[in-house]
């Protein structure tokens, strides 16, 4: 078989420019020291390459947030430790009043005082340009003194609100403790309404109240069917001897169920809403948004998270040491019963970090493996890459070297 020389010289062309492309790929890849410039460059790897990518990119979020969590949740930890100090000061000074000797009133007043306005000031601490105790609206301050009526206002419409992030694909974590959980006093009702009771009926329940300085009265509370799934709630209560201190405003509220659950409390959101009588230092959320409705047996049960909130307690205190009076034993009680909710809140944001720290340790591991993997796709080698630069160079020159006697060649040398 005869080889032409136009064979031969394309032979020599075709491997002389492999040897170009692959050292100029050489060259680029240690200028930048990255395998992949072209979607051709390793076709196989792209798809892994782009998902490592996705996934870095989610541990970098799920990272930033938790970071962002802890550091919210470290302040509130500090905040609730200090209201501890404020509350034992408060403590100390109840024990010190017991005193006979100790007749100095209007100093335990003042101090009962300051240590009040140092615990607002705490509960409308804020970080990052969030109230830490405001629930999810930032609006505004989450409890404000209110010197018309002598109590401290809630904004019970956000206190309550939870505050999550997401820590992983699949995982939520909660980052705030709620002011609602705080500090308010809040009665849950649930139970359930007959669907098939006739219009006009009306379903009475009973349960205890207090007042900030310890007081029991009894709520009343009755539903009037007024129409298919509509009710009208009104309330009444009274004290030990049965006289009503306070009772519904002349507009009932109207709740409307839909599917058994209640939809709307006065054509809004179901929210609690609050019960104040300032005479009789009565204030609490009422909360009825897990009553139910349907063919089960009428039944009312009640829970009451705490008797009085803190702030309305203490302002009952100091009034009280104005006017010459001790705190009753029902407000020490009280006082002590905050105390205990407010060490197992901090305890709960303790154990809320303590997970959020493995989290994020274990999200700093998977980063760090992803970056392995995507390293091992696109990074180069740069002893071995070099080591196929100089020979690549070496067949170029050598191609060169043959070049050099092919080329030359002429009609003349093949007569």
């Amino acid at each position: 078989m005869r080889i032409t020389d136009s064979y031969i010289m394309n032979s020599y062309l075709r491997t002389l420019n492999q040897n170009k492309t692959r050292l100029e790929r050489l060259q680029r890849e240690l200028s930048t020291l990255n395998k992949i410039h072209n979607l051709s460059d390793a076709p196989e790897s792209i798809s892994r390459i782009l998902r490592y990518k996705e996934n870095l990119s989610h541990t970098e979020l799920y990272t930033k947030n938790i970071q962002n969590g802890l550091a919210g949740l470290n302040t509130t930890i500090d905040s609730m430790e200090l209201m501890d100090a404020e509350i034992i000061n408060v403590i100390f000074v109840i024990a010190e009043s017991k005193n006979p000797a100790n007749n100095d009133f209007t100093s335990f007043a003042d101090r009962i005082d300051a240590a009040l306005k140092n615990l607002l000031s705490l509960a409308n601490r804020s970080f990052d340009g969030k109230y830490l105790f405001a629930g999810t609206d930032h609006s505004k301050e989450p409890f404000n003194f209110s010197e018309g009526n002598g109590i401290v206002n809630f904004n019970t419409h956000s206190i309550s609100g939870l505050h999550k992030i997401k820590i992983s694909s699949n995982v939520t974590h909660q980052i705030n403790i709620t002011g609602a959980e705080l500090f308010a006093s809040t009665l849950k009702a649930d139970g359930n309404l007959s669907v098939s009771a006739p219009v006009g009926t009306v379903s009475v329940s009973q349960t205890s109240v207090y007042g900030a300085e310890g007081t029991e009265y009894t709520l009343n509370t009755s539903y009037t069917k007024t129409a298919v799934n509509t009710y009208s709630l009104s309330y009444d209560i009274t004290d030990s001897e049965g006289n009503s201190v306070f009772s519904t405003p002349p507009q009932p509220k109207q709740i409307i169920f839909s599917g058994g659950k209640i939809q709307s409390i006065d054509g809004t959101t179901p929210a609690p809403f609050e019960i104040i009588n300032e005479q009789s230092r009565i204030k609490f959320s009422f909360d009825i948004t897990g009553l139910t409705e349907s063919n089960e047996p009428e039944s009312f049960n009640f829970s009451l998270n705490r008797k009085a909130d803190i702030f309305n307690i203490l302002l009952a205190v100091r009034d009280n040491f104005k006017n010459g009076l001790l705190p009753s034993e029902q407000q020490r009680e009280m006082i002590d019963s905050f105390r205990k909710s407010l060490l197992n809140k901090t305890s709960e944001a303790g154990n809320r970090v303590n997970i959020m720290n493995s989290a994020e340790e274990s999200l700093i591991s998977q980063n760090a493996r992803l970056q392995k993997l995507l390293s091992d796709e696109t990074d180069v080698d740069v002893a071995k890459a070099v080591m196929e630069l100089q020979n690549q160079d070496y067949l170029l020159q050598l191609s060169y070297k043959v070049a050099a006697m092919i080329l030359p060649k002429s009609l003349m040398d093949y007569l």
